[in-house]
């Protein structure tokens, strides 16, 4: 007897009340594994950062799956909360999650607000200062070897993600969608040595952060930035405005996961 059908993934973001919103449901196949997902979404235009909430639950949708053909494997997934070693890793993120970081901080209260806004600055200094924020402006578009020994470097500087507390992440909920997409079997001590020999990641069938990068393309060279510079870049660039329907940006994204359409773009992760 087969197994019944899993129920469908609900997604929305949904517009302020009373502004119109239509829902409809898209069945993708991500690396031939099949998923029913119900998106409710604005009728009208919406950028990506307002959409933000439907990609978020699609990158959880689609790691938990491989997640759990890991476990199936006969291996135990390592990350966990009170374990942020990664979270000493440069993090490459969209501009639409920048405006999205941005916009999280400006609603903490008091000192807390201050306190992460210290932090971003503070890297920043330290960067600027070793130089190594200039070295890794092409970070993602160079040789693997580039990119890992840079990625190294930024590590033995000891600098904790803004967001990281009690070695756990503060916004967990808004967390990027590459930090979604990290998931590693290997004993957690080889994630502050991050090469390709004493990393083994939880293998998924598609990467909306990839997506996202490249579809929230506007002011950067090459669609993304470091999480370090979210504050900086969403105060010095406005958010892009809506231009085209809701509907048809989600499909257009969940089309680039799926690999419909699919065209050069970074693969963010030192790992």
């Amino acid at each position: 007897m087969s197994d019944p059908p899993e129920p469908p993934i609900r997604l929305a973001a949904l517009p302020p009340d009373g502004e119109p919103w239509t829902q409809g449901r898209v069945s993708l196949a991500v690396s031939g594994e099949p998923m029913e997902i119900d998106v409710a979404v604005p009728t009208g235009p919406a950028n990506l950062t307002t959409l933000l909430p439907v990609f978020q639950g699609l990158a959880n949708a689609i790691v938990a799956r491989g997640a759990a053909r890991a476990e199936r494997e006969g291996r135990a997934i390592s990350c966990r909360a009170g374990c942020g070693i990664c979270c000493r890793q440069p993090v490459p993120i969209s501009e639409p999650e920048a405006h999205a970081l941005a916009a999280v901080v400006e609603k903490m209260p008091e000192p807390r607000r201050s306190e992460v806004r210290a932090r971003f600055a503070a890297i920043q200094q330290r960067l600027e200062e070793t130089g190594l924020g200039a070295k890794m402006g092409g970070w993602l578009e160079g040789e693997r070897d580039a990119v890992l020994k840079s990625a190294l470097e930024y590590m033995r500087l000891g600098m904790a993600c803004p967001f990281l507390e009690h070695e756990s992440c503060s916004i967990y909920p808004d967390r990027p969608l590459i930090c979604r997409e990290y998931l590693v079997t290997n004993p957690p001590g080889n994630c502050a040595n991050p090469g390709p020999e004493n990393i083994e990641r939880v293998e998924i069938a598609g990467r909306p952060s990839g997506a996202l990068i490249y579809l929230g393309k506007r002011e950067t060279e090459g669609g993304w930035l470091l999480l370090v510079n979210a504050l900086t870049f969403a105060a010095e660039h406005a958010d892009a405005p809506a231009q085209h329907p809701a509907p048809a940006v989600v499909q257009t994204v969940f089309g680039r996961v799926a690999g419909v359409g699919k065209t050069s773009e970074p693969s963010p992760g030192a790992g």
